[in-house]
């Protein structure tokens, strides 16, 4: 019943007297100006850190056969590997992981715990798709102050817990 009435006043809002939206009077476009999308934001996506990621997949039981060469990347893996020790605490220091990870701190935090509670082995997720799509969704953060890709890491790392 409550919903009802809920259901009323929101189509009143929405169609008016005269049939015209009341919440976005310029139409549906309105909508889209509440979100930060810029015609300018060209998504590059971040290299990952190959060799950090091969010490995730050894240490939670991945596929380890591609392993890193050294000349691979030039990030050092044993800082972002000491930054993802503190995954499942509350000082975790995802500013560290962007640092060390040169802006990669959504796609470490994400590939991370994916192994680590084994998600890419039971869902059997090819290496590349993987990286891919972690890459896309890193890149298409907007350089935001606030509302960025190390803010969703943040995000990611608080409500795995």
């Amino acid at each position: 019943e409550k919903m009802e009435v809920v259901r009323k006043k929101v189509s009143k809002l929405r169609n008016g007297d005269k049939g015209e939206d009341l919440l976005y009077p310029d139409g549906p476009r309105a909508f889209q100006l509440h979100t930060h999308y810029s015609k300018y934001h060209i998504p590059v996506p971040v290299a990952p850190n190959v060799h950090a990621m091969h010490a995730i997949k050894e240490k939670y039981g991945g596929d380890t056969s591609n392993a890193p060469t050294e000349a691979a990347q030039k990030m050092n893996h044993k800082d972002v590997l000491k930054v993802l020790e503190k995954v499942d605490e509350w000082d975790f220091d995802v500013f560290a992981l962007q640092q060390h990870t040169n802006g990669g701190s959504l796609f470490m935090t994400t590939y991370c715990l994916l192994y680590k509670y084994g998600l890419v082995q039971h869902f059997k997720i090819p290496e590349p798709i993987l990286i891919n799509f972690l890459q896309a969704v890193e890149s298409g953060y907007h350089p935001n102050a606030y509302h960025n890709s190390t803010h969703a890491a943040d995000v990611l790392q608080v409500t795995h817990r």
